[in-house]
């Protein structure tokens, strides 16, 4: 599939001035109340559907030679791809991982923690319509130099302030509100349990002695901070998301509430003589350990509620692999041994998606197979799920890019994905002899049809298990309604142009499949010529 090309509109006015001949042609008088209306989102272009703050939005990060790294709002619509917002010339591309978005109620919330080139460390409101707005609540916020999320709770998002102050906004200035100021080296989670919150930190008195994890009793309200469990000084830590997972804007925690009443909650302790997953009602006799002897997990740092039971990663003899827990002894097990033996199946928690009761993910089950699963929170119903076109099996190979994506992507009854057909002599353990084509596909949960929806790749090479083979991937998948957006480059997987180098691939820009028109076509060529403006989707209102 060639690639459209399109002439980007670098003009900066609003989409009503730039589409609209009616607006040039006015008298002064008549431009002015028309140039108001516009800016006030009164006056919508013919032709032109006005935008409302809760439609559907994606946001992206992409560069543009000689302007910079952008941030971009689209409604899958090239008429309503536009850049809101520029960072600097000098903006690198390391600068993404600074760079998070985060729904709320009824807007999103870009957070910098750090200055991004020109843009200050804080939190940008953003929603369907208008320019962000960045939070200046209090001095704290407006002199910030490092903002962390730390999750998202009932629409409203906590954020660390400067690795000492707790916030919480509701995407407004009224509804922005300092929490606590507790003295903590590590800030770990916040959550609400029955009715309170509470508060995980790894502490120390900033001499010489070893951190030490607490919990606490929150009151929202009052800022009420009652501290309830301290765990000793043995060199051990409450394990928190790394400097990738909080900024990942996918689900996942350190810790989660389980139990059908929804009566405790799970988390990790690593290293030292309490390291392993633990337990707790709220009350210092009701934490303790959860699973005794060392053949357990205990490097877990994201659980995903699942129900009355939370999903992680387990790491023990037989490898890292998905485990279930409702936070009892008894309900706490691996719930399958998915690549057999002692080696690590490689699910990744954050691209776990949810439809009816059940959880599908991609797991790896030899060095070329990585393919789609499904569970139900049981042993006996976490199997391969059969994903095949004309007899052939669609694997799900790994891609270049490591920065957090979304490889599967749930519209309606459709989990979209990007695989990858191998023809020929091919092995589990060998693919010198296959031929690779990579497509844009569905599994139909309900009708359990897998088909294939369109043919342009992100790359010619897939590196698999640390070789580079001939193939395509799609990489991230965001969903905006009924429509799909990607990272490709618009050739076919075996184009001769396209270089096995990420940073030499032709022309790499985002594109958007309609679901109900079942085409794929280019959202917006952001930066003209063979140049890749390698976009990097961050997330969105669905």
């Amino acid at each position: 599939m060639a690639a459209a090309r399109i002439t980007p509109d670098e003009d900066h006015s609003p989409n009503c001035l730039r589409s609209c001949g009616t607006i040039r042609r006015s008298r002064p008088a008549e431009l002015l109340l028309l140039w108001f209306l516009c800016l006030a989102g009164v006056f919508v272009a013919p032709g032109v559907q006005a935008a409302e703050p809760g439609d559907p939005f994606a946001m992206l990060v992409a560069k543009r030679d000689g302007v910079g790294i952008g941030l971009y709002r689209t409604d899958g619509q090239s008429a309503g791809t536009t850049k809101i917002l520029n960072f600097s010339t000098n903006t690198s591309e390391l600068d993404l991982f600074r760079i998070s978005f985060h729904v709320l109620k009824q807007s999103g919330a870009l957070v910098l923690d750090r200055q991004v080139g020109l843009r200050q460390a804080g939190v940008y409101l953003v929603d369907a319509v208008g320019a962000p707005r960045r939070i200046t609540f209090d001095r704290t916020l407006r002199f910030a130099t490092s903002v962390k999320p730390v999750r998202v709770v009932d629409g409203r998002l906590f954020f660390l302030v400067d690795n000492a102050f707790l916030y919480h906004t509701d995407g407004t200035d009224r509804g922005t509100h300092r929490t606590v100021s507790p003295a903590i080296v590590r800030f770990v989670d916040v959550f609400p349990f029955e009715d309170r919150y509470i508060l995980m930190t790894n502490e120390s008195d900033g001499k010489s002695s070893p951190t030490r994890g607490r919990l606490y009793s929150l009151d929202i309200d009052s800022r009420r901070l009652e501290l309830f469990y301290a765990f000793p000084s043995d060199r051990g830590w409450i394990l928190e998301l790394d400097e990738i997972g909080w900024r990942s804007n996918e689900p996942g925690s350190p810790s989660a509430v389980v139990g059908v009443d929804g009566d405790r909650f799970v988390f990790t302790r690593s290293g030292g003589a309490t390291r392993g997953l633990w337990v707790s009602d709220g009350t210092a006799a009701g934490t303790h350990k959860l699973l005794a002897g060392t053949v357990v997990p205990e490097n877990t740092e994201k659980f995903i509620p699942f129900g009355p039971r939370a999903l992680f990663i387990g790491d023990s003899i037989k490898g890292d692999e998905l485990w279930t827990t409702d936070g009892t002894p008894a309900g706490t097990r691996r719930l399958r041994d998915i690549w057999v033996g002692n080696e690590s199946s490689e699910i990744d928690p954050e691209k776990i998606v949810f439809h009816a009761d059940k959880a599908y993910f991609l797991a790896r089950t030899a060095p070329y197979d990585r393919g789609l699963w499904v569970t139900d929170g049981t042993s006996a119903a976490t199997k391969p799920v059969r994903t095949e076109v004309n007899g052939l099996r669609i694997r799900m190979l790994p891609y270049y890019r490591t920065e957090p994506s979304s490889e599967l992507a749930l519209i309606g009854n459709e989990i979209f994905f990007a695989g990858t057909l191998m023809e020929g002599s091919c092995t589990p353990t060998s693919i010198d002899a296959c031929r690779f084509t990579t497509g844009l596909y569905s599994y139909n949960v309900v009708t359990q049809i897998t088909s294939k929806r369109a043919t342009a790749s992100r790359y010619r090479c897939l590196l698999a298990d640390g070789r580079e083979v001939i193939g395509g991937s799609y990489g991230d998948l965001r969903a905006i309604g009924s429509k799909l957006l990607f990272s490709s480059t618009g050739f076919g997987a075996s184009d001769p142009s396209i270089a096995c180098d990420p940073g030499s691939n032709a022309n790499a820009e985002p594109w958007v499949f309609d679901t109900l028109t079942n085409r794929a076509r280019l959202l917006k060529e952001i930066n003209p010529g063979r140049e890749s403006s390698d976009p990097y989707l961050l997330g969105g209102r669905q």
